[in-house]
């Protein structure tokens, strides 16, 4: 039988790191580098979804996930920086 394989990212944002440096959620590790900037949490969360498209993973997006358009155009620019680079 086949299956489907799912791959979860955080949105690399402001919000999400300072939260997470201060007040980690119970069972979330996110390692030093990752919290250092908005900008290497993006470049590991773009490392994590060409691995998912690579291995044919559906994206899911943790919470507090897309609650506006401001973090909607996040996930845009994700998925189209992912794109360019494959």
């Amino acid at each position: 039988k086949r299956f489907h394989i799912c791959g979860s990212i955080f949105l690399p944002t402001k919000k999400l790191i300072s939260q997470q440096k201060f007040r980690p959620w119970n069972g979330v590790f996110l390692n030093d580098e990752f919290l250092a900037s908005e900008q290497k949490a993006r470049g590991i969360v773009l490392q994590m979804m060409r691995l998912y498209e690579e291995f044919g993973c559906e994206i899911i997006i943790e919470a507090p996930g897309v609650r506006n358009e401001k973090d909607w155009l996040v996930v845009e620019s994700l998925l189209t920086e992912r794109d360019e680079l494959m």
